[in-house]
């Protein structure tokens, strides 16, 4: 997972969103800059001009609890007392096109996903659903959060499957794969409770609940 994707917001003074590409991000509020590399599990935070202090390696761990401790994903959007949580992002998307088998040798190993070509779009999340709208033109994608059956970081990019059986795999283009999946466990939730189906204690592989 890259920085920016871990990173979605600074875990020193809470801004949102941090830019930057791969393992370096800054803030534009405080003037910090993190970067990854040397030690691993171990993150530089590099000041911002005018402070007394140097660099400090710090656990990621102890920064992602920082990014709790500011509110999370959900204080990094707007939630309408009236029209609920909603977030937006440009992604590349690819879609399941079901399963190849795989051999070795003369030997059954198992199945892979095909997937396929990239669309490219703006990815919308409302209360109770999903919105792809493609840059080609063509007309929008519409997938109700109630038949969301797993979420799932894959890498720098989220899956989820749905009841259909469809496997949907997000890129975001700047935003964090991160935040989204925080984001879209709350959503998600938030129907699951409506439906009064309970409480969810788990979302991948697959959506388990008590």
């Amino acid at each position: 997972m890259s920085l920016r994707d871990l990173l979605y917001r600074c875990p020193v003074c809470g801004h949102h969103p941090l830019k930057g590409v791969g393992d370096e991000v800054g803030c534009a509020e405080c003037g910090v800059v993190y970067h990854r590399g040397g030690a691993p599990a171990l993150i530089r935070i590099i000041p911002g001009s005018g402070s007394d202090g140097g660099p400090v390696d710090v656990p990621a761990s102890v920064l992602s609890r920082a990014l709790e401790e500011w509110g999370g994903a959900l204080s990094t959007v707007s939630q309408d007392p009236e029209s609920g949580l909603k977030a937006e992002a440009d992604v590349r998307l690819k879609r399941g096109r079901g399963e190849s088998v795989l051999h070795s040798r003369g030997q059954f190993l198992g199945f892979r996903e095909r997937m396929a070509d990239t669309e490219t779009g703006r990815l919308i999340l409302d209360p109770d659903k999903l919105c792809f709208q493609p840059s080609s033109g063509n007309s929008d994608v519409v997938w109700a959060l109630r038949d969301v059956r797993g979420v799932q970081i894959a890498s720098s990019a989220l899956q989820l499957y749905l009841a259909s059986r469809l496997l949907l795999h997000f890129r975001f283009v700047d935003d964090s794969c991160r935040r989204w999946d925080e984001l879209l466990r709350h959503a998600i939730q938030e129907v699951w409770r409506d439906e009064g189906w309970g409480e969810i204690v788990e979302f991948q592989p697959r959506i388990s609940v008590r």
